[in-house]
């Protein structure tokens, strides 16, 4: 059961304090204490502090680690000496001839009990840093694992993306070298028996004149994916068909020979 009064604290002294400090801390308080309110308090601590049994069974009810408890020292009558001879002794009962003995042997104890402490400290703090390592790791790990994944499962993904910008940019090539066919066509009254000269970009396709009876025209470009086109789109063609529109003027239709994710926007699926 814990003491009503922390008797230590009142005397604003440590649980290790000798009886000479603890008297010195008592004397203090009387002389401050001029009117006497606590005179019976005073010698309530001192009489408890200064017997080493009664301190004792004190220390255990404040509950008083045993290594920070104070060394207390008795003083006892040997047969056939005149005066008491003074013994000096610490919290295990161990025995010292003077006090300054046994201040070295608490100061020693409580050396050894900081080296402890910081060795335990020491060992945590060696623990958690292997343990944050090992969290570390585990989230590398799982990241990279995430990274792979991503990057293989969004491959097909990215590979059409590209199959269809490329069908797309196709399809603007093959805009330019109609409208350059159709400036020959003004030109010259006639239709050219080679694709005219225009601003061409990328070397994945190839354009040619195709002449059949199936053509309304007999006219049509043909635009025709390489080698170095895209996978997807290789040995495939989109063609530009020549037609009269209602109103006489020559325009031109689309028809794509590729996977239908792949065709244009502008060409019809067939």
């Amino acid at each position: 059961m814990a003491a009503t009064h922390n008797y230590y604290r009142i005397l604003g002294i440590k649980t290790t304090a000798g009886v000479q400090e603890i008297r010195q801390a008592i004397h203090a308080l009387r002389e401050k204490d001029t009117a006497g309110n606590y005179t019976a308090t005073l010698n309530a601590i001192e009489e408890t502090l200064s017997d080493p049994e009664k301190r004792g069974a004190y220390d255990d009810q404040l509950g008083v680690d045993p290594a920070l408890r104070g060394d207390y020292y008795v003083s006892f009558q040997i047969k056939g000496e005149e005066k008491p001879k003074t013994s000096f002794v610490d919290v295990t009962g161990k025995e010292y001839g003077s006090e300054q003995a046994l201040r070295n042997a608490q100061k020693a104890r409580y050396n050894q009990m900081t080296v402890e402490l910081e060795e335990w400290e020491k060992s945590i703090a060696t623990r958690t840093r292997f343990l944050s390592m090992g969290r570390m790791l585990v989230f590398l790990s799982m990241l990279v694992v995430a990274v792979l994944f991503g990057l293989l499962s969004g491959k097909p993904f990215y590979d059409d993306y590209q199959a269809k910008k490329q069908a797309e940019a196709a399809y603007v090539e093959l805009t330019k070298a109609g409208k350059s066919v159709m400036d020959y066509i003004r030109a010259q009254k006639t239709y050219p028996s080679n694709v005219p000269t225009y601003a061409r970009e990328g070397d994945y396709y190839d354009v040619s004149i195709l002449s059949d009876d199936s053509f309304e025209q007999n006219f049509a470009l043909n635009l025709k994916f390489t080698g170095n086109a895209r996978s997807e789109l290789r040995d495939g063609n989109i063609i530009f068909e020549l037609y009269r529109i209602p109103n006489g003027i020559l325009d031109w239709r689309c028809q794509a020979k590729i996977p239908a994710q792949y065709i244009p926007a502008r060409c019809p699926i067939n």
